[in-house]
């Protein structure tokens, strides 16, 4: 995509500039397909216009991108692979382009994954990840883990720019290393503007020096230009590696723009740089506040210790804890020259990898308590001991002699029958350090945290448990189960049976009814006795069966042969009998028969009252297929191979009106066929 506005620092220089229809929505991700929306800007998502794909997490925002207003993306356990070719900004292929509506209306958009440990986002390698274009976005991300970008000079895994908000996530394994970018800055984050980060862990990202570029590389993990400000609660910046000459802050830069940043109980340790890095842990040239927080363990590749490049801005709260002194931690309550005695990178439970305290580390009790977060990084409640502890990890302590186990409860679960493919829940214990194990189906139990989304399963009955465990090691016994069914789909069902079943999906507000006498079978004249019922999931129906899609719309799939081949149409606004013959010439013919409403209404008294009713629509039938399908209304049939088409039967004959592709219509009054164009209708007239 194109280079985002450039940002180059020199001790104190700065060349810098800031990336210069419809109603919200919510959008459920249906596929981890990479497929851009059909038409963006009409509320639905859906991508693959060859072979629809569902909603996709590209097509989503591409949707949100178009819509002014709050939208709002919920994206489901699994690994989601950016593909296509890079420098374009309009989100259609490489990184995920968030952007303002053509009407310049604020935008907000908030993309929630079920965890960082089970929703991964992966770029394509030659681009960043996500590219946040414009200072009136407020863009909310959470429970996503952030990876795979690169071959870009700023922003690895995210370019951000407006408000940005990072919650329950991971951005690692991203790197910038543009060969002739000024500056490759931020290789996990660049932050253009304002930024909120919390429960974050940004390791593992590189920044390396192009073979063109005038100075070195700034922010292997995190580029802040901090402006207005910058607030970073519970985050861990580890294992990040500045690579070349004249590199600067190999966890954090921060430029600033005389406006102040906060880093609160936050955990740099580990990060590297070359021989002649500026801070292998930080870089800081603009005020900077630091409460509750740790440096520690950062080191030039030959070992030697840098953990800070004070250029005087740094300020410390109290409470802070260096490994030297090169942080300037000097205020009441400091701790230098401390070996914070940290773990190494890795799963202690909770949404995101930590660092944690080891036994006797000073860090334990040690931080102002009264600055404190309610919890820590993984979700644990602080004060575990007399004080809460420095750093964005907060040791657990037994209770001596506590036998006791937690009990648990489910707060909120879905509604019995679910829609999607997802199912979210959240749960509590009456002990509040508790951590939490889930289970779905009778599977073992695992580490999970509230809010849970499960990954996406198939249709039918699942049930989910959780149980609490409180720091003493007690597990509540008796977990807490929650009964629910997810809706069938089509991918769900046995294949179609040639003449004899078809498989048909609800969207919306659908009811079908069984022909008279029930079982397969020829189209039936009259309705009478027909018994309409709900249709609320996926399920197989006889041919010769009714639907009424007045106020929904069904996805029909049929055979088209007996060999397995099967062809799938979308149809709505009418009432339709369902048939299909067996017979080899036929090949697989699926017609849809409209039914219902009365003619009687097209009778009128005298010339002119004739002349009104004449184009009165008494039913119709919207439909958009591939395969052999054909509509037939009261005076002409329209077959198709793959369309969008509507048939229309009014007082004066049956309207075939054709959106996109070709129809044939048979006239059976003329007893001709007449092939009908994208854009083009025909009349078949009313006989008499």
């Amino acid at each position: 995509m194109r280079r985002a506005a450039l940002v180059a620092v020199l001790a104190a220089g700065l060349l810098g500039a800031s990336a210069g229809a419809a109603n919200a929505a919510i959008f459920n991700i249906t596929s981890s397909a990479d497929l851009p929306d059909n038409n963006p800007g009409n509320g639905q998502c859906q991508a693959g216009a060859a072979a629809p794909a569902g909603c996709t997490l590209r097509a989503a925002i591409m949707e949100a991108n178009a819509l002014a207003g709050n939208d709002n993306v919920n994206v489901p356990a699994d690994d989601y692979q950016l593909t296509g070719a890079a420098d374009e900004d309009g989100g259609v292929t490489g990184d995920l382009d968030i952007d303002v509506p053509s009407s310049g209306a604020a935008q907000t958009l908030t993309i929630v994954g079920a965890g960082a440990r089970t929703t991964r986002i992966i770029g394509t390698g030659s681009d960043r990840v996500f590219h946040v274009q414009d200072s009136d976005l407020t863009t909310s991300i959470s429970g996503v883990t952030i990876t795979g970008g690169g071959g870009v000079g700023q922003g690895g895994g995210i370019f951000a720019a407006g408000t940005f908000n990072l919650t329950n996530a991971t951005v690692s394994g991203n790197r910038v290393d543009d060969p002739a970018f000024i500056s490759n800055q931020g290789g996990g984050i660049f932050n253009g503007d304002r930024m909120n980060l919390r429960n974050v862990t940004i390791s593992g990202n590189t920044a390396s020096r192009g073979v063109q570029s005038s100075f070195g590389p700034q922010g292997a993990g995190l580029f802040d230009l901090g402006s207005p400000t910058s607030t970073l609660v519970n985050v861990t910046i580890a294992d990040n590696q500045l690579t070349g000459s004249g590199a600067q802050g190999g966890g954090f830069f921060y430029l600033g723009d005389s406006f102040s940043t906060t880093l609160r109980n936050v955990t740099i340790a580990g990060n590297t740089g070359p021989r002649d890095v500026q801070g292998a842990g930080l870089f800081v040239l603009d005020d900077v506040t630091f409460v509750n927080s740790i440096v520690a363990y950062n080191r030039t590749d030959d070992g030697v210790a840098s953990n800070c490049l004070d250029n005087g801005t740094i300020h410390s709260s109290g409470h802070n804890l260096e490994e030297g002194t090169d942080c300037n931690f000097t205020a009441p309550n400091g701790l230098q020259n401390s070996d914070p005695l940290l773990g190494p990178l890795q799963d202690n439970g909770g949404p995101t990898d930590t660092r944690a305290l080891g036994s006797g580390s000073p860090a334990i009790d040690a931080a102002d308590a009264s600055l404190c977060p309610a919890d820590d990084q993984r979700g644990v409640a602080r004060p575990q001991g007399p004080g809460c502890d420095i750093g964005a990890f907060e040791v657990a302590v037994a209770v001596q002699g506590d036998l006791s186990p937690p009990d648990t409860a489910i707060v909120s679960g879905p509604t019995a029958l679910v829609r999607g493919r997802t199912a979210t829940f959240t749960f509590s214990s009456d002990d509040p350090g508790a951590t939490f194990e889930c289970s779905l189906d009778g599977a073992p139990f695992f580490a999970c945290v509230s809010p849970f989304t499960t990954p996406p399963l198939p249709g039918g009955d699942h049930i989910f448990q959780v149980r609490a465990r409180d720091a003493a090691g007690n597990l509540d016994p008796t977990p807490t189960s929650f009964p629910f069914r997810i809706a069938l789909q089509l991918s769900d069902l046995d294949d179609p049976v040639l003449g004899r079943q078809v498989n048909v999906e609800p969207i919306g507000t659908v009811r079908w009814a069984r022909r008279p006498g029930g079982g397969a079978g020829g189209a039936t004249a009259s309705q009478k006795g027909l018994r309409f019922r709900p249709l609320t999931e996926a399920r197989q129906i006889p041919v010769g069966s009714f639907l009424d899609t007045k106020r929904g719309s069904v996805r029909l799939q049929s055979a088209r042969n007996l060999r397995g081949a099967t062809q799938l149409g979308r149809f709505s606004s009418g009432v339709f009998q369902v048939l299909q013959s067996r017979a080899r010439r036929a090949r697989g013919l699926t017609e849809l028969r409209l039914k219902g409403s009365s003619f009687n209404r097209c009778r009128s008294r005298g010339r002119a009252g004739a002349a009104q009713v004449s184009r009165r629509t008494i039913r119709r039938l919207r439909s958009n297929a591939r395969g052999r399908f054909r509509t037939r209304g009261r005076h002409s049939a329209a077959t198709v191979r793959g369309t969008v088409w509507i048939t229309a039967d009014r007082c004066d004959g049956t309207l075939t009106t054709v959106r996109r592709g070709k129809v044939a219509v048979r006239d059976f009054r003329r007893k001709k066929t007449i092939l009908v164009r994208a854009g083009k209708s025909y009349l078949a007239r009313a006989g008499g």
